[in-house]
């Protein structure tokens, strides 16, 4: 007797049946028998990719159709047209999930692009004239309604997708009041922890991970821009942001090395900038030359801290500052020839460093 299942479940079995040989508690022959009922299903993947290009590509066409004939139709045809499209295609999907499942699926997702299509159709005709934030927001209320009946990890995927894009359209927040923008800024801070409470509770998945970290550093990014505080601290502040997700990730543990390099590319682009004197004669109305300089020898010995507790990939962090102090010294007056062989030999000289460690087995991550 033959199971087919997918690659990670058959890999999550082999696991447990491996820990019950070791325990004792199976043979080694039994062991390899129950593994070898189990048989990955190499079409499940392939099936799912149709579905979801196919209805991509029906979503598409349908919105296009109707953008294209839009001003031929009244506006009551125009919502009605959206109304029934948008219910017929996800009524159709929820009557098809027993037997096709995956169809169903993909008629779903067409039913959200008509959806969210809809949304900015429907703005046109009325001439409402919301922030882009807006419609990428309730786009993201009607899909995480449908995550709640149903778990859809790419539907999770593309709800963090919408809220990241409409914490990205507050950046451009000149004809908005103070009001709207904090409003919008604080209900997309709540998509983000739903998306984060979602990806605890039942997905778990280390691309859920990244989206979330990606969400909460637009939102910090967005807000410093918006309030116009000093560079010098918002960069500082991003900075911790990247510390606490290396040190004290408050998510994602199940998929820690995806925190911990996303943390170490935070801490060490934020901390590259402050390497440089300009930010800090602005904080300080005058020369930030030695104060650069003290928080680039401090970076440095926090660098060389994270590669010696294991994070190699400071190394890369590490080179640069170097580099940049190479660059910003010697280039005026050294021999250009000169300059570009040394500066390649230290690159060099990192890159025999990262080769040995990955000889000696080391991983090469945050």
């Amino acid at each position: 007797m033959q199971f087919k299942v997918s690659r990670i479940y058959k890999e999550t079995v082999s696991r447990q049946l491996n820990m019950f040989r070791d325990d004792g508690l199976i043979s080694k022959e039994q062991c390899d028998e129950m593994k070898g009922a189990y048989v990955i299903e190499k079409t499940v993947g392939v099936t799912r990719l149709v579905s979801v290009v196919g209805s991509v590509l029906i979503g598409l066409g349908i919105l296009t159709y109707i953008a294209g004939n839009w001003q031929y139709m009244s506006p009551m045809f125009r919502m009605m047209l959206i109304v029934v499209g948008m219910t017929a295609f996800y009524v159709t999907g929820m009557m098809l999930d027993d037997n096709y499942p995956k169809t169903a699926r993909a008629l779903r997702y067409i039913a959200l692009f008509i959806y969210g299509g809809g949304l900015f159709l429907t703005d046109q005709t009325f001439h409402l004239n919301r922030s882009v934030s807006w419609h990428f927001l309730i786009w993201a209320v009607g899909i995480l309604t449908v995550l709640y009946f149903g778990k859809d990890k790419l539907l999770l995927y593309f709800f963090q997708a919408l809220i990241i894009a409409s914490i990205m359209g507050l950046g451009d927040s000149r004809n908005m009041t103070e009001f709207a923008f904090y409003a919008y800024w604080f209900v997309s801070t709540v998509g983000v922890v739903f998306a984060i409470r979602l990806s605890e509770e039942s997905y778990r998945s280390g691309l859920a991970v990244f989206l979330n970290i990606l969400g909460l550093f637009t939102l910090i990014i967005v807000m410093l821009a918006h309030i116009e505080l000093e560079f010098v601290l918002g960069t500082g502040l991003i900075l911790l942001f990247g510390l606490l997700l290396l040190f004290k990730p408050p998510f994602g543990t199940y998929a820690l090395e995806v925190v911990k390099q996303s943390g170490l590319i935070i801490t060490g682009f934020s901390g590259f900038v402050l390497t440089f004197a300009d930010p800090w004669s602005d904080l300080m109305n005058g020369d930030g030359t030695s104060v650069s300089i003290v928080f680039t020898i401090i970076l440095l010995l926090g660098l060389f801290y994270l590669v010696k507790s294991g994070y190699v990939g400071a190394v890369a962090f590490i080179a640069l500052v170097i580099l940049r102090y190479y660059f910003d010294t010697f280039y005026d007056f050294m021999p250009k020839s000169m300059f570009f062989i040394i500066g390649g030999i230290i690159l060099l000289g990192f890159g025999v460093y990262l080769e040995s460690v990955r000889r000696k087995g080391m991983k090469l991550d945050a």
